[in-house]
């Protein structure tokens, strides 16, 4: 029979809570995209791939924020395939101020996400605006020719 400590029960509360976050931000991000190839049928795959691309995207920040010897260090515990709360701790006692890496981390895959959107979106916009100039443009030759025909002097009447 296992006995549950108070640490178990905050370990367990932090890890739902972690992974609520990463549930929001990941479907935030989703949302946020308004790609319109994303069906509710499609969805589910690239939750589940942004998922884990997040999660790589933390790692890789982690291990990058490591010094030479730390790195060394991080690669034996893998190799000796340690469960994932001793690597939890590791990444804790070598990296200060943790929660504010893993914001970075979030903060720089979010907009290599989104900025492609983002780009189209303001190209689009460009063009749009372009083409409205274009249109704009005999309007305004148009305008400009009636201007004229209204100065002109009457023709003499006979």
């Amino acid at each position: 029979m296992t006995t549950t400590t108070k640490q178990d029960v905050d370990n367990l509360k932090t890890g739902i809570q972690d992974q609520m976050a990463m549930d929001t931000f990941v479907n935030n991000l989703i949302d946020e995209r308004k790609d319109s190839e994303i069906t509710p049928a499609t969805r589910p795959a690239l939750y589940k791939l942004l998922m884990t691309k997040v999660n790589e995207a933390i790692n890789e920040h982690f291990v990058s924020l490591l010094n030479d010897e730390e790195v060394k260090e991080l690669d034996k515990l893998l190799t000796e395939h340690i469960p994932d709360k001793q690597l939890n701790d590791f990444f804790r006692s070598k990296i200060d101020n943790i929660s504010v890496e893993i914001a970075t981390a979030l903060l720089n895959f979010r907009e290599a996400y989104l900025y492609p959107m983002w780009k189209k979106q303001q190209e689009d916009a460009a063009k749009a605006a372009g083409e409205e100039q274009q249109n704009a443009e005999p309007k305004q030759q148009k305008e400009e020719q009636l201007e004229e025909l209204d100065a002109l002097s009457p023709a003499p009447v006979a």
